[in-house]
């Protein structure tokens, strides 16, 4: 019987669990300053780690991802400003960086391939209107949130798909075209039909009748 050698990503996969739960423990207890670097870490970690597998190396990216995230709820600041430069100023042309690299890595041979399968994307955008927003309602119903609060995480579950959405179908090497013409769809009809229907109401009152 042969053992796998011990390595650096082998070391990484065994204590981000580790760290995972002594944060946990921390956060428990109050001891938040010392419970965030830790979550981060393990994150971190465990993204490292998996890149030695090939069945998880796709999740690194994801991992990755908990961990900006988490570092940005516990140290918001390094992210806001340097100095007096704002970071949101690179929030667009990021973007469009982004989205010419994804336009690039198509062709009109994958968007002839989705036009064959329309009901793909009629698939993508029913479960964008439905799956979505039903997720929403059952999280305000499972947290006790104001009314405007609960109407405003109904409507974030109703609108389209996302830039990140594509990364994610690209970084996963999922069918990126039919991802870029659901997120297409989507924000035409949430454009023409909901935020159209909404304008035309008092959304304070519309809210409140709606999350009672």
């Amino acid at each position: 019987m042969t053992t796998k050698p011990f390595t650096v990503h082998s070391l990484a996969l065994r204590l981000s669990p580790l760290m995972f739960i002594t944060a946990l423990v921390l956060f428990f207890f109050g001891i938040s300053s010392l419970a965030g670097p830790l979550l981060v870490l393990s994150f971190a970690l465990a993204a490292f780690g998996v890149r030695s597998s090939e069945r998880l190396r796709g999740i690194s990216f994801s991992l990755l991802i908990f961990a900006a995230v988490t570092f940005a709820l516990c140290y918001p600041a390094p992210l806001v400003s340097w100095g007096d430069f704002k970071l949101s100023t690179l929030i667009v042309p990021l973007l469009q960086l982004i989205m010419f690299g994804m336009g690039a890595a198509l062709s009109a041979d994958d968007f002839l391939s989705v036009v064959k399968a329309p009901r793909l994307v009629v698939l993508g955008v029913s479960c964008q209107f439905i799956i979505m927003p039903l997720v929403g309602l059952a999280l305000t119903k499972v947290v006790p949130l104001e009314p405007e609060v609960a109407a405003g995480v109904i409507l974030i579950g109703a609108a389209p798909s996302g830039l990140a959405s594509n990364v994610m179908t690209y970084i996963s090497k999922g069918n990126l075209a039919l991802s870029v013409t659901v997120h297409r769809y989507s924000r035409h009809f949430i454009c023409n039909g909901l935020l159209g229907n909404i304008s035309k109401c008092n959304p304070w009152t519309w809210s409140s009748a709606f999350c009672r």
